[in-house]
């Protein structure tokens, strides 16, 4: 009996393990994971002109009409040194994949898709792959710190994101995901900000319906709202939530040897 207790308690780690990581993130975009942290820290907020000149490094031209409006923004209340801004003010490029026919051959770069991505990373299994010469590389091969945004999938994978590391493969991507490229918020913000309860709120709003697949296409990406907070403290959230998503998974990998032991 105490060992059927202790397995049904098991069991629930993961499920408890994945609580900590979305409360972690909802605790940072509402200002209360780094609330010390900003005490101790005075910055002040990122303006609309700063945005602009972020999005010209980015772009590497001047925006030629301005950012989209917020169409749709989560009821929390931020702290006086953040605002709300349009992903698109925060961006400097938003550019959909190819729809090039791929093959499973192992020659040329990989094309991440749609199942790439899963629990916020990028997953290297089952790739399909472009030649190195074809006519839309290098445009469209990914750079450091890209989001991938999953636009097309059933409504309860659509919207599900992760950032692109260029030490982990030189790779393009499929016209299935959106490319976002940061210029005033860091990359794994704008990431864990689409996979956490707010971004999933927003998604189960503006995703159309086709024919068993939702759909958020770029325009509906750039007019969501997002927290913006000063450059230091975002590099102080990120820390903080990697930390707290190391926790969790520390606690899910005791627990699976745990079970293991009992059998």
């Amino acid at each position: 009996a105490r060992l059927a207790r202790g397995r049904a308690e098991l069991n629930r780690v993961p499920v408890l393990s994945e609580q900590l990581r979305q409360a972690a993130v909802v605790a940072a975009f509402s200002g209360d994971l780094t609330a010390d942290w900003r005490f101790a820290n005075v910055e002040e907020p990122i303006s609309r002109d700063q945005c602009a000149a972020a999005y010209e490094r980015v772009a590497g031209r001047k925006r030629k009409k301005p950012a989209a409006a917020i169409e749709w923004q989560p009821a929390i209340a931020l702290p006086p040194t953040w605002r709300w801004a349009s992903v698109d003010e925060v961006v400097g490029l938003v550019q959909y994949g190819t729809s090039a026919k791929t093959s499973s051959g192992s020659q040329g770069f990989p094309v991440l898709r749609m199942g790439n991505i899963q629990r916020g990373e990028l997953d290297w299994a089952n790739l399909k792959y472009l030649p190195a010469d074809h006519g839309e590389f290098p445009d469209l091969l990914l750079s450091e710190g890209d989001v991938l945004f999953n636009r097309t999938n059933s409504a309860a994978l659509v919207g599900k994101s992760a950032v692109f590391r260029a030490s982990q493969h030189a790779a393009s991507f499929a016209s299935y995901l959106i490319r976002v490229r940061c210029s005033a918020i860091l990359p794994d913000l704008l990431a864990r900000y689409l996979n956490s309860p707010f971004g999933r709120a927003w998604v189960g709003r503006a995703a159309s319906q086709q024919v068993g697949q939702a759909n958020v296409n770029g325009s509906k990406l750039k007019s969501l709202g997002i927290p913006l907070p000063p450059t230091g403290e975002q590099a102080e959230m990120v820390r903080r939530i990697e930390t707290a998503f190391a926790r969790a998974d520390r606690l899910a990998a005791e627990a699976a040897r745990a079970r293991a032991l009992l059998g």
